[in-house]
């Protein structure tokens, strides 16, 4: 997180360098040198975020990220982006996505052709630059933005500025969608890549400050639940404690693996004690349940 706080002002100071506006041939050039993702970006955190090069099987890749077995739009769907109900103009057609099935697959080789093939790009210039691709794509009937924030976070890892896919940018998007979408239409229009890339550039920035902000009062609560506790509760332990930050919630079987019990009335204490203390609730879902750390979903929200 501190290293994409560190890069930023180098980021900042590539896009200054070129101008207040961009050459609509040069950025031309550039947006055909970049049409969207495949492989390590999509094969998610199971298959290691992203490999070291590309892979054969984009399609299937995409597919994992976007937890579906939809393959690209076919031919003949006719998607068109419109304007929402609440804008000026409502339903009216403002982009019509590249049709064609091999079309969209050699449009998205060659975004992944610019993530792999162009070390000399700033990463957070590429992140940008490859989520606007993506996003005009379009390459599945649905998802599509979804998936395209998702595929920030994984390239992000890949790229070695984050450790886990921890800066959550889609709150910042989906809070100045507005302005989000304006300035993707100013790219398709205009060419106006500096405003658009200055606009993720300062994503990555708040949302940086406010994880890193998110995390020191995770672990400040963690440390103050820990004291308390074991004040209180003469079973409670650091493991225990952690395993209660590891998520939100804790499922009842993993409870006792971790405190090594098997009688249910010894359980039924330990929950009752936890609860009393306001460390946990309960939460029963059928025949399950479960424990939530509402001190943990409280600074999560």
């Amino acid at each position: 997180m501190i290293g994409i706080i560190l890069l930023l002002d180098s980021s900042r100071k590539n896009i200054e360098s070129e101008g207040s506006s961009a050459d609509p041939k040069a950025s031309e050039a550039e947006s055909k040198n970049v049409d969207a993702p495949s492989s390590g970006l999509v094969a998610g955190l199971e298959q290691k975020a992203l490999s070291t090069e590309p892979s054969e099987n984009t399609t299937a890749d995409l597919q994992k990220t976007k937890n579906t077995t939809q393959g690209f739009r076919p031919p003949q769907s006719l998607t068109v982006i419109r304007r929402g109900n609440s804008e000026l103009r409502p339903g009216e057609v403002i982009y019509t996505p590249p049709r064609g099935e091999q079309i969209i697959k050699d449009k998205i080789k060659n975004l992944l052709d610019f993530l792999y093939l162009h070390p000399e790009i700033d990463p957070l210039l590429k992140m940008a630059i490859a989520h606007y691709q993506f996003e005009a794509i379009h390459p599945f009937t649905d998802g599509n933005g979804r998936t395209g924030r998702i595929l920030n976070l994984l390239y992000l890892v890949n790229q070695g500025l984050l450790s886990q896919p921890v800066l959550y940018l889609s709150r910042y998007i989906l809070d100045n969608k507005t302005d989000y979408y304006h300035l993707l239409a100013g790219v398709t229009q205009r060419a106006a890549w500096k405003p658009w890339l200055l606009f993720m550039m300062e994503a990555v920035e708040q949302t940086a400050k406010q994880t890193n902000q998110m995390i020191d009062d995770i672990l400040d609560q963690k440390e103050a639940t820990l004291l308390l506790a074991k004040s209180k509760i003469p079973w409670y332990s650091s493991e225990f404690n952690d395993l209660l930050f590891s998520q939100p919630y804790v499922k009842q079987d993993r409870f006792k693996e971790v405190l090594k019990i098997k009688s249910r009335t010894t359980l039924v204490k330990y929950a009752n004690e936890l609860m009393t203390h306001g460390i946990v609730s309960s939460f029963y879902d059928k025949k399950e349940v479960y424990y939530i750390n509402n001190d943990l979903v409280r600074i999560l929200a």
